[in-house]
């Protein structure tokens, strides 16, 4: 037993070894085209033996050590090489194969791709068991040498990742759509009914509401709650939904804090973004901290969709009257598509004060505010959409809503 924790101990710290250099040296092709920013790619890809010598170099490096190891230690060469090569396969090509299978998009190309990199290890593998046994005769120590060169390798792996977890920055677009993801609906709906009674933007309000779950997680709250924490940490505050739960004190948190910023709608008369100051303004009224100031900010812009135009007309629920969220090109067409306050019953394009689409909603997103899609020709040029008001049942009332869609 003691020998195969052995040959499991040596292949598996090979393998590791192997997939930190592979995970530092990320290559995607041929699988997949590479970008422009992807200049290891470009350097394999020029010619076969290059590629080749990136697949087949490091295995066979390994697989010397290991096997030389395994014979210092009087076990089982054959096994730890074996063992050795089936891991790093399972790491590399299984993975990769498991994610194609998974997305759907495993082509022959693609399966032939993965075989020919099963090959090159398989092969590597072989050469350096083989390799081992008359590398040592001819050259006492080598191996010695191969673990110094790969402690100094790997070491220097580790601190590249070390350095790239510490001071790598957040992504606060995919941190805030999974708090917001993981908020109940219910909350979500309760939040949106009280920015439509104290008259709030709701992105202002969703920002504090992820800023805070982000910056003061549940399990800390939960202790932040005592007496003695709030006179040392001076952070507990408002709107601090738990992201699991829909309890009681939650909400009438979250309704004090959309009644504390009531009134704070967010004009975008400069194009897509509010002007900054009354943006600071209104999140000053919630929290005055420079870093609360800095993320809630960061926050507000990725939930609020802001790379679009947004109109200056705010709607009844403290919301942009009408805002593009999405623009897709299908073929010959502009696909459009957004959402628009409760009272806005038609959204149309319009190019030079003739409408080049007709109305269409595809349904509502929630209670509060409709969503729309619209087809535009990619030939059209100077394109607005425009968004009329009215009640169901009554006549239709014009709306200041317009947005300047550059196409």
């Amino acid at each position: 037993m003691a020998k195969e924790l052995q040959v499991a101990s040596v292949a598996t710290v090979g393998a590791l070894v192997l997939q930190m250099f592979y995970g530092m040296v990320r290559v995607r092709w041929p699988a997949n085209y590479f970008s422009t920013r992807q200049i290891v790619d470009y350097k394999i890809s020029m010619g076969w033996s290059r590629y080749f010598i990136f697949r087949f170099t490091p295995p066979f490096v390994i697989a010397i050590l290991v096997c030389s190891v395994a014979l210092r230690l009087q076990i089982s060469v054959v096994w730890s090489a074996i063992v050795c090569a089936c891991l790093h396969a399972f790491f590399t090509v299984g993975r990769a194969f498991r994610a194609d299978v998974f997305a759907r998009r495993l082509r022959l190309a693609v399966l032939a791709a993965d075989t020919a990199v099963l090959f090159i290890i398989a092969g590597a593998f072989l050469l350096g068991a083989l390799s081992s046994r008359f590398v040592l005769p001819v050259m006492p120590g080598v191996d010695k040498y191969i673990e110094v060169a790969l402690t100094g390798i790997t070491a220097a792996i580790l601190v590249h990742y070390l350095r790239e977890w510490t001071t790598g920055t957040l992504d606060v677009k995919s941190a805030a759509e999974r708090v917001l993801a993981k908020i109940p609906e219910v909350s979500k709906l309760y939040i949106k009914a009280k920015c439509v009674q104290h008259r709030v933007d709701p992105d202002l309000a969703f920002a504090i509401v992820v800023t805070e779950i982000i910056q003061r997680p549940a399990w800390f709250r939960a202790i932040e709650r005592f007496p003695i924490f709030r006179k040392i940490v001076k952070t507990h505050g408002i709107m601090q939904a738990a992201a699991t739960a829909t309890g009681e004190v939650d909400l009438v948190s979250i309704g004090n804090g959309v009644e504390a910023l009531s009134g704070a709608v967010l004009p975008r008369q400069y194009g897509a973004y509010p002007k900054a100051p009354i943006l600071e303004y209104h999140l000053d009224r919630h929290n005055l901290g420079s870093e609360f100031q800095q993320f809630a900010t960061e926050v507000f812009f990725a939930l609020g969709q802001s790379e679009f135009p947004q109109s200056q007309y705010v709607g009844n629920d403290g919301a942009p009257g009408l805002r593009v969220l999405q623009k897709k090109r299908k073929g010959e067409w502009w696909v459009i598509s957004g959402d628009c306050a409760s009272e806005i019953r038609y959204v149309i394009a319009v190019m030079d004060g003739v409408a080049v689409s007709s109305p269409l909603f595809r349904g509502f997103s929630d209670y509060f505010r409709m969503s729309w899609t619209l087809k535009v020709s990619i030939h059209a040029e100077n394109v607005h959409l425009e968004g009329i008001g009215g009640i169901k049942g009554r006549s239709d009332e014009p709306v200041d809503c317009t947005v300047k869609v550059h196409l």
